[in-house]
């Protein structure tokens, strides 16, 4: 059947009501085991998915008899089926999870399987840790072009462990009998002896991981161009019965699907999407179109090897990314060349430009060479001489027009001055980037359901037996250490494998490990503790044939003291980093678990992996057999590891190491003991800074777009007066929907031609899908009333333009195109103030100016406001709290407008407001029962209140007693009032200032 409408079947007991032959050729998607009953009934799905480690293990033989027998049309599989079955990869109706995720462990499977990058936004946000195959056969339906899923069989309801089940490591779980009735699943026996899965939703993700990809899948779907519309068709499920998915009746959506367009072929496995720039990875550096999946190879230490790539793409631009920001894995030689060639061909003459640049997301450096190509292949080609060994390079082929270009022999290169290949380095003592921070980080319990993903804008070192969890959630840190003599014994193995497969740049071991593996002695991506300690370099270090070194950040007045922790800030100091902050650093230890026997001395064996370890952030940091040493042993008077701070303390203070320590852990002992000042995390880790200028808008204000731009150029009003920081804003224009496309090529030509490019790291356009009642404004309530209220249209561009911005940066300010600067360095000023702020969601405007407002919303926070728009609490309230209010008080307006005619604003304020606007929103609903403790509104003002802040910096004056007398006059009266106001809010101001700088003025270029 040919149709865009498709049924994601999941295995729950809800799928008992439904006769899987009676959907016929209907589109489906079937999962997981769930062919055991398909076979029965002499029915199969379209599609097939299994993307669950252990499942597509289990039952790798079955799925590749369904593959054989082409029992479905297309398969979405786990990466682990291609360790046995390696030739599915190439077969074009095989997808594997690992071509649509980032991360080092898709990262590693792409290169090993030689695997295509298959980039679809609505599956390549996902957060990579939450992978259930039900949330990802529903994103992989709008990969293939679905636009309408109906879920059935999606209870996401589950027992952990069923009759029969029993743990083995980790969350893996082993089937020892079948079960006589299983409670999980629509068919007793879904589940057999010998079968292993993982447990259905892991203590990691606080047990709603089930209901949370689905939150996140309804999200990404609504922001897809156009959106990808999708159903529960049982009221017996939890999405349901939680509201994250909307119910719709099967026979309805069924029937609806006969009068709707249906989708093509499948997707080919090695097209192009024009203008991706790809990402890269934490422990493979790539180079190149990733999307072309054959051709590109890990870089190590030793080598640098590229084979030549080849391939096509309609498009107007191919980019290419060498390094990884914000910290590259490669270091390349200041002075050196950096060249990239490719051949160039097309079926016509056509223009391409070429340009190489330092910046990955900035503008690119050079202006580019313009070379014509037509169908014999032309070799082309640029070079940049690099600054710095921690650059990350962008390079990019653009035509003038949208026509298929082929590009062959796609290779770079870097030489030095003598014209040897220089081959990737690692970071040495003193090659830190200069005054910038890395995070050490511990494994106490306070890192319990923290994202390691917040960290992804600092360099990091990790410790000790952590890997396990950062293996099953595919993040590494950037250097590894581990001091712990019991512990080098039990892990040293998976310490090598750190190191040799690029998983971190370096490790600091201890001593033994060369002992226990010689071979890694000369590897100079390893430091042995013994080279900073005269003793033990003496004793053993020295016949490893290391050097000793003399480390200031190493001296101490007391060698007794340490430990791995205490020890990593140290290296880090020697490293070359300035500002150590320490997250997990808990340091309040059970000394001897239950599951724990005493061993040799201070040396202890886990009998047992713990169910719950008190400890450490996940519960099997340890497990069986495990040794190592009492946290505080006696003979350190049960102290150790919080004097090692303090001893770390003392010498840096002592022996004059510059470097900054601040502790990030609220809950450590070194904030109760003051040992070291507390730090916001995001503060060293770049998450708190501002990621995006947004402005929402729509095709008629073309021509003040352009004036604002004009108006940014001047010398008067530029957003940084030089130089720019290097850490810049994106600006983002958000437009109600498609009808303003055409305007992105004016609007780009503005952008580059008044040189704003220095002063945002791009420009990019999205386009909402907004029509309709849903997008009406009737600023003069007087058309008919319509059910989303008379500012449909703002309210839901501004919904939807948060949830878009949510990974654009951690705050975003939204600034419409009647928000206009009225002195220069204005970005600067605003990215300093949100640097610096205490943590908020908003920070904006209160009305300011001479009209009266409504009492039920006159102290509101402006709309144009800076967002925390990377925060989940912050992205979770708007959507749970803030969306609703605004909803449930504009259909109560709209009711009462229909009972009352006469005099209905009045009526209607008791509890709703046609009228309302978003901004308002907030302060209506919040303050209509001030200091009453059992008020459910004052209590949400009561938790939100101090995330809400006033600010000098933008000024609201949008009344219309405002735009009545707003001249030049006033705008200068306001600049000598107000030394804190950068940004005005006025329709009236924006005219009088655009006017004002002359539109043929050039700017400064």
């Amino acid at each position: 059947m040919n149709t865009d409408h498709i049924i994601v079947l999941g295995n729950g007991p809800s799928l008992a009501d439904t006769d899987l032959k009676s959907l016929g050729d209907f589109p489906t998607i079937g999962m997981n085991a769930a062919y055991r009953y398909w076979d029965r009934i002499g029915w199969y799905p379209t599609y097939y998915a299994c993307l669950d480690n252990n499942v597509v293990v289990s039952h790798q033989e079955e799925i590749t008899r369904l593959i054989r027998d082409e029992a479905c049309k297309a398969f979405f599989l786990h990466q682990d089926i291609l360790n046995a079955h390696g030739d599915l990869a190439a077969l074009p109706n095989v997808f594997i999870l690992s071509s649509f995720l980032d991360g080092p462990l898709y990262a590693e499977s792409r290169v090993r399987d030689n695997l295509p990058i298959l980039d679809f936004a609505a599956i390549r946000s996902f957060r990579t840790a939450k992978v259930t195959t039900g949330v990802m056969a529903a994103r992989f339906a709008a990969y293939l072009g679905f636009r309408n899923i109906l879920l059935l069989g999606i209870d996401a309801n589950y027992q952990q462990l069923v009759d029969g089940a029993a743990k083995r490591e980790g969350i893996t779980l082993e089937m020892e009998k079948t079960p006589e009735a299983n409670p999980n699943y629509f068919f007793a026996d879904y589940q057999q002896a010998g079968d292993l899965y993982n447990l259905p939703t892991p203590p990691t993700y606080d047990g709603n991981m089930h209901l949370d990809v689905f939150k996140d899948a309804m999200m990404d779907f609504a922001e897809l161009n156009p959106p990808v519309k999708m159903w529960i068709g049982t009221k017996r499920s939890e999405l349901y019965r939680q509201e994250i998915v909307p119910f719709r009746d099967t026979v309805d959506f069924v029937t609806a699907a006969h009068a709707s367009n249906g989708i093509g072929s499948l997707p080919d496995k090695k097209s192009f999407q024009s203008e991706y720039i790809p990402r890269t990875d934490d422990n493979v550096f790539f180079i190149g179109a990733r999307n072309w999946g054959a051709g590109i190879k890990k870089i190590s230490v030793d080598t640098w090897e590229w084979e030549e790539a080849s391939g096509q793409f309609d498009g107007n631009a191919l980019s290419f990314v060498f390094g990884r920001r914000p910290r590259s894995f490669a270091t390349f030689e200041p002075g050196g060349r950096f060249e990239v060639h490719a051949d160039l061909s097309a079926s016509e003459a056509l223009d391409v430009r070429l340009r190489l640049s330092r910046d990955g997301d900035g503008p690119f450096e050079t202006s580019g060479k313009i070379q014509t190509i037509g169908p014999d292949p032309k070799r082309v080609s640029d070079s940049i001489t690099l600054k710095n060994p921690h650059e990350r390079l962008r390079f990019e082929i653009s035509s003038s027009q949208r026509t298929r270009i082929t590009v062959r022999n796609l290779f770079a290169k870097f030489e030095i001055e003598n014209d040897q290949a220089k081959p990737v380095g690692f970071v040495r003592n003193g090659s830190a980037r200069p005054n910038r921070a890395i995070v050490v980080v511990g494994n106490g319990p306070s890192l319990r359901e923290f994202d390691f993903n917040e960290l992804s804008g600092v360099d990091t070192l990790g410790m000790n037996a952590a890997y396990r969890h950062w293996d099953k959630i595919g993040w590494y840190p950037d250097y590894y250490a581990c001091l712990d003599d019991q512990l080098m014994l039990t892990h040293h193995a998976e310490i090598k494998r750190l190191v040799e497969k690029g998983q971190v740049k370096g490790a600091l071991v201890h001593g033994s490990f060369f002992e226990l593996h010689p071979e890694c002695a000369a590897d100079r991506r390893f430091w042995s503790f013994d080279q900073f300690h005269p003793h033990w370099y003496k004793k053993r270090g020295k016949s490893f044939g290391r050097e000793f070194i003399e480390a200031l950040s190493f001296k101490t007045n007391d060698t007794s003291k340490v430990t791995t922790g205490a020890y990593a800030v140290r290296f880090c100091a020697y490293l070359g980093y300035e500002v150590i902050g320490l997250i997990g650093i808990d340091l309040r230890y059970v000394e001897i678990l239950p599951e724990a026997r005493k061993a040799e001395g201070v040396g202890l064996v886990m009998n047992r992996t713990p169910e719950s370890n008190p400890n450490y952030f996940f519960d099997d940091y340890q497990r069986t057999g495990d040794r190592y040493n009492i946290p505080n042993p006696e003979i350190h008077r049960g102290d150790l590891h919080v004097a090692s701070f303090r001893v770390l303390r003392d010498d840096f203070l002592r022996f004059g190491v510059q470097v900054r320590v601040v502790n990030c852990n609220p809950l450590s002992v070194l904030n109760d003991e003051g040992i070291f000042p507390l730090r916001r995390i995001k503060d060293l880790s770049g998450e708190n800074r501002l990621g995006a200028v947004a402005v929402p808008t729509n095709e008629r204000e073309r021509e003040q777009i352009l004036a604002n731009l004009h108006l940014w150029s001047q010398p008067e009003f530029l957003p940084y007066v030089e130089p720019a920081p290097e850490e810049k804003p994106e600006l983002i224009f958000i437009f109600n929907n498609e009808s303003a496309r055409h305007l992105s090529g004016d609007i780009r030509s503005s952008f580059e031609g008044y040189g704003l490019g220095r002063f945002f790291s791009g420009v990019r356009f999205e386009y909402l899908d907004l029509t309709g009642d849903r997008d009406s404004y009737d600023r003069d309530y007087k058309e008919k009333i319509t059910d989303e209220g008379y500012k449909a249209g703002p309210n839901n561009q501004f919904f939807m333009a948060m949830r878009l911005l949510r990974n654009s940066g951690y705050y975003a300010f939204l600034m419409e195109t009647d928000c206009v600067p009225i002195r220069s360095d204005w970005l600067r000023n605003l990215t300093e103030m949100v640097k610096t702020a205490e943590p908020f969601w908003i920070m904006g405007s209160a009305y300011r100016g001479k009209s009266e407002i409504d009492s039920r919303f006159a102290r509101h926070i402006n709309g144009n406001a800076v967002y925390a728009v990377g925060d989940r609490k912050f992205q979770a309230f708007l959507s749970e709290k803030w969306e609703s209010w605004l909803r449930e008080a504009i259909r109560i307006g709209v009711k009462e407008a229909a009972t009352w005619r006469r005099r209905w604003f009045r009526r209607a304020a008791r509890r709703g407001d046609a009228r309302l606007a978003y901004d308002c929103a907030l302060e209506f609903v919040m303050s209509g029962d001030l200091g009453n403790p059992r008020s459910a509104a004052w209590r949400d003002w009561q938790s939100i209140a101090h995330r809400l802040r006033y600010t000098g910096f933008i000024q609201n004056l949008s009344g219309k007693e405002d735009i009545e007398v707003f001249t030049l006059a006033t705008i200068e009266q306001i600049r000598s009032d107000h030394p804190e106001t950068f940004i005005i809010h006025s329709k009236a101001a924006a005219s009088a200032m655009t006017q004002e700088a002359e539109p043929e003025s050039p700017g400064i270029l």
